[in-house]
C-alpha cells in the first residue's frame, strides 16, 4: 500500500509501531495522521466522534493451542473446563483479546489466569507450542513457523476488527488515498483461503 501511494505522490512516510491504545493517543495528539488498529467487533473501545474509522477486515477469535498439547486433540474447546489453564495476555491488560477473555470468563463465573503478560508474538507462539498455556488470536496472526493450531470455543468469542483510523477533523489527501488503497488490498486478501504449500493448512 505504501509503495503504491508513493507512486502517486512524493509524500514521505514514517511508521510508528505501538499497541492500539498508544496509536489512538498519538492520533488525538496530532502526532500521527493515520493508524491501523485492531479492536473487538462486539465491544469496540475506540469509536468516538473525534475519530473516523475505515474497516479493513474482520476475523473470528480462536484459541491458539500447541499441536502436541491435549487441547489440540479436541475439535472444540469449552472454557468452563479451562479455568485452571494459563493464558498469554498483553502487558497493558486492556487490549482487545484481554477484554474478550475477561468478558467470556466473567460470563462463566471465573477469572482469567495469566501465565505471562507480553506483547511479543514470538514468545507467545513459543510458549503455546510448548503446551504451557493458551492464547487468543485470529487466523491472520498465526505464525506458521510454529507447531500451533486454532480451536473454536463453545462460548462465542466474537471477531477481531482491523481498521484504518484518522482524526475526524480532516486528514491530508495522501492519508485518504492510503486508506482507500489499504481497503482495496484488504478486500482482495479476504478472498477464500488457499492451502499453505509447506504446512497444508489454510492461510
Amino acid at each position: 500500500a505504501m509503495a503504491e501511494l508513493q507512486q502517486q505522490t512524493s509524500v514521505r512516510i514514517e511508521i510508528t509501531e505501538g499497541e492500539p491504545t498508544e496509536i489512538v493517543r498519538l492520533l488525538r495528539a496530532g502526532d500521527l495522521h493515520a493508524g491501523i488498529i485492531y479492536d473487538t467487533s462486539d465491544e469496540p473501545a475506540f469509536e468516538s466522534p473525534d475519530l473516523s474509522s475505515l474497516p479493513l477486515l474482520s476475523e473470528p477469535y480462536r484459541v491458539l493451542v500447541g499441536e502436541g498439547s491435549e487441547w489440540a486433540k479436541r475439535g472444540m474447546l469449552d472454557l468452563t473446563e479451562l479455568t485452571d489453564v494459563g493464558w498469554m495476555t498483553s502487558r497493558a491488560g486492556a487490549e482487545a483479546s484481554d477484554r474478550v477473555l475477561k468478558r467470556v470468563f466473567g460470563g462463566i463465573g471465573s477469572e482469567v489466569r495469566a501465565l505471562v503478560r507480553t506483547d511479543d508474538a514470538y514468545m507467545i507462539h513459543g510458549l503455546v507450542e510448548s503446551g504451557l498455556g493458551l492464547a487468543l488470536t485470529t487466523r491472520a496472526a498465526v505464525d506458521l513457523d510454529f507447531d500451533v493450531d486454532l480451536r473454536a470455543t463453545v462460548q462465542p468469542l466474537g471477531d477481531r476488527r482491523v481498521s484504518f483510523v484518522t482524526r475526524s477533523d480532516g486528514a491530508p489527501p495522501a492519508t485518504q488515498w492510503l486508506g482507500e488503497i489499504m481497503q482495496r488490498i484488504a478486500a482482495a486478501r479476504s478472498a477464500p483461503p488457499e492451502m499453505h504449500p509447506a504446512h497444508g493448512r489454510a492461510q
